[in-house]
């Protein structure tokens, strides 16, 4: 379950938020912690939009704990926790290096 924060963010009932914060990123919040996510925003023929998320996450979050790396099991994790965002935000979305 999700709740809307302001027109480009949402928070989940487990926690963690995603924040669409510029054209070339958003943020991965969890508690205290933040990862940037590098996306791209795009449109096809049809004029339908997307969003392009690099699938090549950072392996440590953003400082102050930008020491503590993230493992390939929570990175699954949140990589799922994104894409039931985006599904409830109604954006398509693909997973692609950028």
């Amino acid at each position: 379950m999700f709740e809307w924060l302001d027109k480009k963010s949402v928070k989940s009932d487990k926690g963690y938020i995603w924040k669409r914060q510029h054209r070339f990123y958003s943020f991965y919040i969890e508690n205290d912690h933040v990862l940037k996510v590098f996306v791209e925003g795009t449109f096809d023929k049809e004029d339908n939009y997307s969003l392009l998320v690099n699938s090549n996450f950072n392996k440590t979050w953003e400082s102050p704990f930008n020491r503590e790396r993230i493992l390939e099991d929570k990175i699954k994790e949140i990589k799922q926790n994104i894409i039931e965002a985006l599904i409830f935000m109604n954006i398509n979305y693909e997973f692609t290096k950028l």
